[in-house]
């Protein structure tokens, strides 16, 4: 049975919300943004779709929420495999692990896919410049954990690690073992970006 959210606690409006986010992930990461459908969410939330903008005023702060949770949960995996090896080969282990969930979910993470650039053109610009620059410090701040020293200029750096990341694109490609392509270019060149 649907209902409203005017009668809902704070808790309740949370969980609703929780839940809304965990199934547009698994429909952004299978079917793209444009083909997420907020009926569809709030179907399996139990909730009417007027209720559903009581939580959310559109359909792209639903994302918007999403995007900051699955990222959340990346950097706190992130952050775990670095405190557990603050090293060279944590860092690898780190990165190898991000290419596998960006391999997973295509849609979340293919920041090119025409899709996703649906979704980050709806977004005010202040929007788009808060996640960049929340990518650049979480990049600082993963050196500063797995205590790195860099050959070449923190930027310089984090434009390779992106270079890297963005492979993923090339995806559907490459006929050979995906992963351990991406594997053999990062053990390739990490030498020449981390002491």
């Amino acid at each position: 049975m649907k209902t409203g959210t005017k009668g809902f606690s704070e808790e309740k409006r949370a969980e609703l919300r929780n839940t809304l986010c965990m199934e547009c992930e698994k429909s952004w990461g299978t079917n793209g943004y444009k083909k997420t459908n907020i009926a569809e969410l709030t179907s399996k939330a139990s909730i009417s779709t007027g209720a559903f903008y009581l939580l959310y005023g559109t359909k792209e702060d639903l994302f918007v929420d999403t995007l900051d949770r699955v990222q959340n949960r990346l950097k706190t995996n992130w952050r775990n495999i670095l405190n557990a090896n603050p090293s060279k080969k944590g860092f690898v282990e780190a990165m190898k692990f991000l290419f596998r969930e960006y391999k997973n979910s295509p849609f979340l993470y293919d920041f090119s896919n025409p899709d996703f650039l649906a979704f980050i053109g709806k977004l005010p610009p202040d929007l788009i410049t808060e996640l960049k620059t929340d990518n650049w410090k979480f990049f600082e701040e993963a050196l500063h954990i797995a205590n790195l020293n860099l050959k070449v200029s923190e930027k310089k750096a984090f434009e390779i690690i992106n270079t890297l990341l963005s492979i993923i694109i090339i995806r559907d490609r490459v006929t050979d073992d995906f992963e351990s392509i991406f594997e053999f270019i990062l053990d390739s060149t990490i030498d020449n970006v981390i002491e």
